[in-house]
């Protein structure tokens, strides 16, 4: 099932908080993008070791100061709301996360003056047939799952909306996680190509595909090397889908190290219609220094930074014409063929804007973080 909610930003927010907006340059507007595994910042901070942790983090943030942070292993909605407000200035107003039991939940949350189009879970997505599945392996999707979320950058060129498909993801960890990343590389490219093509993007547009995310391989082995190649749409001969690797092409012959253990685990890919409009793509921090990059997580974040030309100047910026958001009041669930829902009287957070996606009791959310 495929929802695509609709949600605008108010004005008046993007006034009230103009400091964390996203950047405007002379010509043109930087648009800073951070993929980041936090490791196990799950839950609110109470000792003081989770406190230095997640302060640690919020240093860091603030630091490089991203308009689109995507975080691997965070907590649920009221973690990430505890966290936003103390300890990342409340910069960002909009979360999209993806509600997995356990320490493995991906988040996206988006700064003022960015709009959420879609929001869309692949966990359950299934190859198709005639494929071939690694051995062993069950022809269904992302154990973490790979989420997407559709955004609009108001007042780009001619004011016409910069548009950015995105993806956050984390691939199975292990040593015995091979076949599995393999299977998940598989399934990304398929999303991609079906994003790129077909009944999601009827018009044919070229659209501007980044992916993200703790892929738990490095390219310097040689199976890394074939998931990430996989990922990239270079396994399967077809040039439509192909990505490019921003950090590899940003600093070709340099092996740089996201991880403690050593090697790069994390990565940025863009297809062509976005890697143009890219300036650069790198891995910040430094191991060596205890506070606050190991305090904070056993990985480095990687910044992707995003150039939108736009003649416009930052105070006529035009913003879209609000859009309403609807949802049935029902989803059926197929798999366990009982109906799911979502009332105000049965739902806990019924004040927020969500939609159920794909999977058998997986959902994928947008929530205002006013």
């Amino acid at each position: 099932m495929r929802i695509q909610p609709k949600l605008s930003t108010n004005n008046s927010v993007v006034q009230k908080n103009a400091q964390n907006t996203f950047s405007v340059h002379f010509g043109g507007r930087h648009l800073k993008v951070m993929s980041y595994n936090v490791c196990d910042l799950i839950q609110i901070p109470r000792s003081r070791q989770e406190r230095e942790k997640a302060k640690a983090v919020g240093s860091i943030i603030h630091r490089e100061n991203p308009d689109i942070l995507a975080l691997q292993e965070c907590g649920p909605l009221e973690v990430l709301q505890h966290i936003n407000d103390k300890y990342f200035n409340r910069a960002y107003n909009q979360v999209v996360y993806s509600e997995i039991q356990g320490r493995h939940r991906l988040a996206i949350l988006i700064k003022p003056g960015i709009d959420v189009e879609a929001v869309i879970s692949h966990v359950g997505h299934r190859l198709p047939k005639g494929q071939p599945v690694p051995a062993g392996l069950r022809t269904t999707g992302f154990e973490r799952d790979f989420l997407q979320a559709n955004l609009l950058i108001p007042a780009s060129r001619d004011n016409q909306a910069y548009t950015l498909t995105m993806f956050n993801t984390h691939f199975k960890a292990g040593v015995d996680g091979g076949g599995k990343r393999l299977h998940e590389a598989q399934c990304a490219s398929d999303v991609i190509t079906q994003e790129l093509s077909g009944k999601h993007n009827p018009a044919g547009v070229k659209k501007r595909i980044l992916v993200v995310g703790d892929l738990n391989v490095t390219p310097t082995n040689p199976a890394g090397r074939r998931v990430l190649n996989t990922l990239a749409g270079l396994e399967d001969k077809r040039p439509d889908n192909d990505l490019v690797n921003l950090v590899a092409r940003s600093k070709p012959g340099e092996i740089p190290r996201s991880h403690v253990c050593g090697g790069q685990r994390d990565h940025s890919f863009a297809n062509d219609a976005l890697a143009k409009d890219v300036l650069n793509a790198k891995i910040v921090g430094d191991f060596s220094r205890t506070w606050p990059w190991r305090v904070a997580s056993d990985h480095l974040p990687v910044l992707t930074d995003i150039f939108i030309p736009s003649p416009v100047e930052a105070n006529a910026m035009v913003l879209p014409k609000p859009l309403g958001i609807h949802f049935p009041a029902e989803f059926r669930n197929r798999s366990l063929g009982k109906p799911v829902n979502h009332s105000a009287n049965n739902n806990p957070i019924n004040t927020h804007r969500h939609a159920r996606l794909q999977g058998p009791a997986r959902i994928a959310k947008l929530v205002a973080m006013a």
